[in-house]
């Protein structure tokens, strides 16, 4: 079952477990709007939203002039729903990174919340993959999370079907390949490259590029790359400007397509990461001003710089806590149902 949650969703969600979990209590002021937009990089309007949502369900009041506070309690609480138990679960991630970070706290968090006893490895590549799954079928664990090891952008999935085999419940975070059958949660990359094309567009841009690594997450980068091409399309763009920077020749083609186009142009890049080799050819070709071009990008984070640029905010520590809870309810009760996918979508903000 594949669920695709709207930004406004996922605030939605994230109160309502606090509310659940009783990590807020009936008559506790919830933070201000402008707080909750800055917390989860979204508008003001997005924050609203989520917040007359809430009100319509029940589960916060709102007084003219004061802030919104929790109402009595609405349905079960999560205790009652799931009750606690001592599980013993593996989290397993690649290298340290911010975004992994951001993951290993909100989970490590979790964790405690529902007493689970957690162990953190790291999966750095394929070897170190196998080595960790090994430990995690032999390690007596009722559940794993993990953030799976891509060579040149494929998921091993020969690790995963000995995991599968082993009887023990995970959740990927991250999209698998149609292949591999688990519970998975992660961003809606089609729909976030889509719109980023059509922002850039609409920021008088007449043609956009799409820049990506070929060593990176293929199927983050297939799907990223179907949502550019989809998008340009639609506007009439006749030819589909796509560059690898791993391409021995990159420099060449970007500049030829930079000397080529004397208008605004827009770029649609992959990962934050690729910028500083997109800016060297940019400056070579005298492409230095906001005016010259439009630029978003999949990061949270605005570059050295300081130049304010779009960018596309990925909800991983929401993706995190569904992650424990699809895994919790898989440990207590739902072993034998088809598996979920959990899809959410990302928010335009600029740095």
């Amino acid at each position: 079952m594949n669920r695709i949650f709207l930004v406004y969703e996922q605030i939605v969600k994230h109160y309502i477990e606090r509310i659940d979990s009783h990590d807020l209590n009936q008559g506790d002021s919830i933070e201000s709007e402008e707080d909750i937009a800055a917390a989860f990089s979204v508008s003001r309007g997005t924050v609203r939203k989520a917040m007359l949502e809430l009100e319509s369900m029940g589960y916060l009041t709102c007084s003219k002039g004061k802030r919104r506070t929790v109402a009595a309690a609405v349905g079960m609480s999560a205790e009652e729903r799931y009750p606690m138990v001592s599980c013993r679960v593996a989290l397993m991630l690649l290298n340290r990174s911010e975004y992994l970070e951001a993951i290993l706290k909100a989970v490590q968090s979790c964790a405690a919340t529902l007493g689970w006893d957690l162990n953190v490895y790291y999966n750095a590549s394929e070897e170190a993959e196998q080595d960790c799954i090994a430990k995690i079928r032999q390690g007596n664990y009722d559940g794993a999370i993990v953030v799976p090891f891509r060579r040149r952008g494929e998921l091993c999935t020969n690790n995963y079907v000995r995991l599968k085999e082993s009887g023990i419940p995970y959740v990927m975070i991250g999209r698998p390949p149609e292949s591999l059958m688990c519970d998975a949660v992660y961003a809606d990359d089609y729909s976030g490259a889509y719109r980023i094309t059509e922002l850039l567009y609409k920021k008088k841009c007449r043609k956009v590029a799409y820049f990506y690594d070929s060593t990176m997450d293929s199927v983050v980068s297939r799907d990223r790359m179907k949502g550019y091409d989809d998008a340009a399309l639609r506007h009439g763009q006749r030819e589909l400007f796509r560059y690898d920077v791993r391409d021995p020749i990159f420099a060449a083609r970007f500049g030829s397509f930079l000397e080529e186009n004397y208008e605004k142009i827009g770029l649609n890049v992959y990962s934050n990461e690729l910028f500083s080799v997109i800016r060297a050819v940019l400056h070579k070709y005298g492409k230095k001003k906001k005016q010259d071009y439009e630029m978003v990008a999949f990061f949270e984070h605005s570059f050295e710089d300081n130049t304010r640029y779009t960018v596309m905010k990925v909800p991983k520590e929401v993706m995190a806590h569904r992650a424990v809870s699809l895994l919790n309810k898989r440990m207590l009760s739902d072993g034998g149902k088809s598996v979920v996918h959990e899809i959410f979508e990302v928010d335009l903000l600029d740095v």
